[in-house]
């Protein structure tokens, strides 16, 4: 927790492929508010954003057919690979 970056912004980036491969999926990435969408094709996604109260930024990830992914970063985590599992891969 870094309290001391509240509202600092800062470029988040990265890509999102399928769990144990480098295909890539089209998904809606939110981060601290701000969305994209990786459906180009390479999966990548880029955004400025706020971190919240705690210097932090929540990184979530929805796909089709894949189970959804929520994480929290800190400011020096700024560039993330996400692996998706399908969702009959999951397991409750």
């Amino acid at each position: 927790v870094y309290p001391n970056s509240e509202g600092k912004r800062i470029n988040v980036s990265g890509k999102i492929v399928l769990q144990n491969s480098q295909e890539p999926v089209c998904a809606m990435v939110l981060a601290n508010g701000q969305f994209g969408f990786t459906c180009d094709g390479s999966g990548t996604y880029s955004a400025n954003i706020p971190l919240d109260a705690n210097g932090q930024y929540k990184l979530q990830v929805y796909a089709e057919g894949v189970a959804p992914m929520v994480q929290v970063f800190d400011e020096f985590s700024p560039d993330v690979e996400v692996r998706l599992a399908r969702s009959a891969e999951c397991s409750n």
